[in-house]
């Protein structure tokens, strides 16, 4: 008894032609198996992909960060500063990727105080 095999690239933008190529080949190929699907984006799709989730971790980091300004009576916000945890100094320095910004509070009491808001691990206690 003898057996082979034999390693086959193809590459399909369209995911419905790729379920009819693969169905087609189980089907009708005795011995067919398909042992590996790599799933990869082009390079434009996946930069406007980072883009589109960069913009919107930006702008969710600038609401949350008004709305922290806002419980504290601080009034409006600017970013000064934008980076990835642990580039600007920050103590969350687990290598982590969540965003960070530090704020300038503009026309509060003191007219330019900094705000650096930098979110902790949350470790779960024994009473929730």
């Amino acid at each position: 008894m003898h057996h082979a095999s034999v390693d086959v690239e193809v590459k399909f933008r369209d995911f419905t032609a790729l379920s009819r190529w693969v169905g087609g080949h189980v089907a009708n190929t005795e011995g067919f198996r398909v042992s590996n699907v790599e799933w990869s984006l082009t390079v434009t799709r996946r930069e406007k992909l980072l883009k589109e989730a960069r913009t919107r971790a930006v702008h969710d980091a600038v609401t949350r960060a008004q709305q922290y300004a806002d419980a504290l009576g601080l009034g409006g916000i600017r970013p000064v500063a934008v980076a990835d945890a642990g580039m600007l100094g920050s103590r969350a320095g687990d290598g982590s990727q969540a965003a960070y910004m530090r704020m300038a509070a503009v026309g509060g009491a003191g007219g330019g105080e900094i705000a650096e808001l930098v979110p902790e691990h949350i470790e779960g206690g024994g009473d929730g």
